[in-house]
């Protein structure tokens, strides 16, 4: 699955002491070894290496990756952390997942909040912050997560809700006494529980709100209780 595949080295400030991981042969000797056992920054930043092979050592559990340099054919070695994401590394930014998360996303309208959506504009790799991030049309520089997509749906359901109760409320008003239940719900969503009587005189239900209690009987709003 990696082979064939072309790898991006980054900048940024977590790199400023080196890398870790990059050796120059399978015996173990770190490629341009600083004092702190990593590589010089400057001798990969901003580098392209395609990968040419995968192993993993005799004996050892890590599997390592073989890279040749896109522009001089120099060849290398990186150490695999098996706790590694497939395509997400700080230290390996795999240019096919930003090509493909790029198809996946750009003109996509996301919702961080129930205010209003946003149009994905880029989606990048942030060196300065060591992190994927997104611009929209209205902002730069957004972190990005798979956690964000998840929440947007949430945030969206709950911006229709919210939208659809607006305008129920410029037709009927709010809520108020006499009103059919249908015509409360339309006005103040679903409730967040229902608590239902029902004896001789009939069905008697109370619609629990964060903010307030409805009270019906037999489909008619007989009573508000707001709370403080």
């Amino acid at each position: 699955m990696y082979i064939g595949q072309t790898v991006y080295i980054p900048d940024g400030y977590l790199f400023k002491d080196g890398y870790y991981n990059f050796l120059k042969n399978l015996k173990g000797d770190i490629y341009h070894e600083t004092l702190f056992s990593k590589s010089k920054h400057e001798s990969l930043s901003k580098r392209y290496f395609k990968i040419i092979g995968t192993g993993t050592p005799s004996g050892k559990t890590f599997k390592y990756l073989e890279l040749k340099d896109t522009t001089n054919n120099e060849q290398l070695y990186y150490l695999v952390n098996p706790s590694d994401e497939n395509d997400v590394n700080p230290e390996l930014i795999f240019t096919g997942y930003l090509t493909k998360m790029d198809k996946i996303l750009i003109d996509k309208k996301i919702y961080l909040d129930t205010n209003k959506s946003h149009k994905i504009c880029k989606f990048y790799f942030d060196e300065n912050h060591s992190e994927f991030s997104i611009d929209f049309n209205d902002i730069e520089g957004y972190p990005y997560s798979d956690k964000m997509l998840i929440l947007s749906k949430q945030y969206e359901l709950l911006y229709n809700e919210f939208n659809e109760m607006k305008k129920n409320r410029e037709i009927y008003g709010d809520i108020k006494i006499g009103m059919k239940k249908e015509i409360a719900l339309k006005i103040c969503g679903a409730p967040n529980n229902v608590n239902k009587t029902i004896d001789k005189s009939g069905t008697h239900e109370q619609l629990v709100y964060s903010n307030k209690y409805i009270y019906i009987d037999n489909g008619t709003v007989t009573s508000i209780q707001y709370m403080n």
